[in-house]
């Protein structure tokens, strides 16, 4: 077979190529190319669909449930994202909203929050100079 390929000025890259044998009888067939025995495999995609030993389609099926659950997971993430985008906008104006009111509240929150996000940063960076030390 590679020396009909090479007739033709075309290679084959032994390497890459897999055999498959279509069968309800379980033994793995052996074909050697170039001193070199092809793996043999129990499945694998073809345009689309996926073919097995035994000729079932279940495999096939469970592919494209799964591959179908995975888009419909990427979509419910998007639209999670959004609807967190939606709160983080709702809260900004409801701040702005107490703060135009002359809420002092809102203001002290704030500061509280910096106060804290500051603490951690510093206790952060004490531990990070720990760990150098050590």
């Amino acid at each position: 077979m590679i020396e009909i390929g090479r007739c033709y000025r075309m290679e084959m890259n032994v390497g890459k190529l897999k055999v498959k044998r279509i069968s309800r009888q379980h033994f793995p067939t052996q074909i050697i190319m170039d001193r070199k025995q092809l793996k043999n495999v129990v499945y694998f995609n073809s345009f689309g669909s996926m073919v097995t030993n035994d000729t079932r389609c279940t495999w096939d099926i469970k592919f494209r449930i799964d591959e179908a659950n995975a888009a419909f997971k990427k979509e419910e993430d998007e639209e999670e994202k959004q609807k967190k985008r939606r709160i983080r906008k709702m809260r900004r104006r409801q701040r702005i909203k107490e703060e135009e009111r002359g809420g002092g509240e809102a203001e002290e929150k704030k500061n509280k929050k910096d106060e804290e996000k500051t603490k951690k940063k510093r206790r952060r960076k004490r531990r990070r100079r720990r760990r150098k030390e050590e």
